[in-house]
């Protein structure tokens, strides 16, 4: 049963990756243009699979009817476990970093974090916003689960943020440090939705 469900869902893959290279042109388009957060938020909502395959469906934005302080996240999406992780959206155009001039100057100022190279006002702000969201998590399970039947539970943050440039490594770096939440450039969600129709491609030829 596992291995007819796999096979046809890669046939429905297939059949939709005219669609996924539609998406894919779009979201540079934005990437490079959109000046509204707000445009970005709509198109990720509404195009779940750049996320990752494990994931199926968007659902509330925010949870602002429980009177929670700090509740007004991007949006929640729901795994294919039926468990739900919190995403929150910002502006592709700001710096993750501070660069700093290395005193060593063979030394790359962005390979990692560090005082010479320090985390910027706007990721500082949205890993303190994810920390608040997985920090109240837990008070707002039981309501989301008699209200709407959302299971929220240990859920992960993640913050999309930037264009990751030079710092690739320097992202790394944060990301290992972090067991809860993950912090992901446009330029990463774009490259794993891109890795992704081109494997599903590469099936499609192969099957021909």
């Amino acid at each position: 049963m596992t291995k007819v469900l796999s096979e046809l869902r890669e046939t429905q893959m297939s059949l939709e990756l005219p669609t996924y290279k539609e998406h894919l042109a779009e979201f540079k388009r934005l990437m490079k243009n959109s000046k509204k957060e707000q445009e970005l938020q709509e198109f990720l909502e509404n195009h779940v699979w750049m996320f990752g395959m494990e994931y199926i469906e968007t659902q509330l934005r925010g949870f602002s009817q429980f009177e929670l302080p700090g509740t007004r996240f991007d949006f929640l999406l729901q795994r294919y476990d039926t468990f739900y992780d919190i995403i929150e959206l910002k502006q592709p155009k700001v710096n993750l970093f501070d660069e700093k001039p290395s005193e060593d100057q063979t030394l790359l100022p962005t390979v990692a974090p560090s005082r010479k190279t320090p985390i910027s006002q706007e990721l500082k702000n949205a890993i303190s916003q994810m920390i608040d969201y997985l920090e109240a998590a837990d008070d707002w399970a039981p309501g989301l689960l008699k209200r709407y039947g959302v299971v929220l539970h240990k859920p992960k943050g993640i913050i999309v943020i930037g264009r990751r440039e030079d710092y690739g490594k320097a992202i790394k770096t944060l990301n290992y440090y972090f067991n809860h939440f993950q912090i992901l450039t446009y330029d990463d969600i774009y490259d794993q939705a891109s890795e992704f129709v081109k494997r599903i491609g590469k099936r499609k030829v192969q099957k021909k």
